[in-house]
C-alpha cells in the first residue's frame, strides 16, 4: 500500500540536495533533520550507489545521521550491490561454511 497515494497530506516528500561531489549533502540533510525534528516520523530513502556514474554514498554516515535524529532509513542497493562487498553477505557465507562443516 502506498500511503502517499491514498492521502497526499499524509507525507511530505523533501529532496536532499547533492554536494559538490554529487553525493548526498550531509550538511543539508542534517539541517533538514533539525528543521523537521518535531515530526512524528522521519524516513529517509536513498540509493546506495549508481552503476552508471560509479558513485557510492556514505551509507554508514547517512544512516548514523538519520538515526541520531530518530529517523528511519531505507537504502536501495540494487545498482550498487553487484559492485561492493556486503558485510551481511560475507557473514552469511561464514555461517554457512561453519554449518556445513
Amino acid at each position: 500500500m502506498l500511503i502517499h497515494r491514498l492521502s497526499p497530506s499524509a507525507a511530505e516528500v523533501i529532496q536532499v540536495p547533492a554536494d559538490a561531489s554529487l553525493r548526498i549533502d550531509q550538511s543539508a540533510l542534517e539541517s533538514l533533520l533539525q528543521t523537521h525534528a518535531s515530526h512524528r516520523l522521519v524516513l529517509g530513502t536513498f540509493n546506495a550507489g549508481s552503476n552508471v556514474t560509479g558513485l557510492r554514498e556514505d551509507v554508514p554516515g547517512v544512516t548514523r545521521l538519520l538515526h541520531h535524529y530518530k529517523g528511519l532509513v531505507a537504502w536501495d542497493a540494487a545498482a550498487a550491490a553487484p559492485h561492493v562487498a556486503s558485510k551481511s553477505v560475507a557473514r552469511r557465507v561464514r555461517c554457512n561454511r561453519r554449518a556445513n562443516g
